[in-house]
């Protein structure tokens, strides 16, 4: 179901007027904009780094400088 915005959220970056009046999918009985929960999370996957990750969270070839989530996909990937 796509609806128009009630409000342009000032904290989201990459927003723009031209993107404020046009509907957006939303989930139902919300104001949550699919596209923005999708690249907040896609941000989150390719961007979080762990230092302090527990000795049972790390895997083998672990580097604490780079990007957790995608290393473990990596290894997700590498087994199947």
């Amino acid at each position: 179901m796509q609806v128009e915005r009630p409000e342009a959220d000032p904290n989201i970056a990459g927003a723009s007027s031209e993107t404020d009046q046009a509907p957006q999918l939303v989930v139902w009985g919300t104001d949550v904009v699919v596209s923005q929960c999708k690249e907040k999370f896609k941000k989150f996957v390719l961007h979080f780094v762990d230092p302090n990750a527990e000795e049972d969270e790390r895997m083998e070839d672990m580097n604490m400088n780079e990007p957790l989530y995608l290393q473990k996909l990596q290894e997700v990937c590498f087994y199947d």
